[in-house]
């Protein structure tokens, strides 16, 4: 989720999803993950590096809520007995 806006409780929320879509930007290019962007009602799709440059300064997007999903490979490395310690 990134905020625009010098406050809180004034400006604008949007939320971005990464997909597993990969797109060549340019020919020369490597292939980036794309990023659904939600915007109101408007649903579009962006390269990574759009994502990345939401580190704000200003009136620019700024990274507010970051949310994330345990990777497999992470989850094989913990014990069954152990996952009652996991809050």
């Amino acid at each position: 989720v990134t905020h625009s806006g010098r406050y809180a409780d004034a400006g604008h929320y949007i939320a971005w999803c990464r997909t597993g879509i990969k797109h060549q930007l340019t020919p020369r290019s490597a292939p980036q993950t794309m990023w659904l962007k939600f915007d109101d009602a408007k649903v579009s799709l962006h390269p990574e590096e759009e994502v990345k440059r939401t580190a704000g300064g200003g009136d620019g997007p700024i990274a507010y809520v970051c949310l994330y999903a345990r990777s497999e490979a992470v989850a094989e490395g913990i014990r069954a007995d152990s996952a009652a310690d996991v809050y």
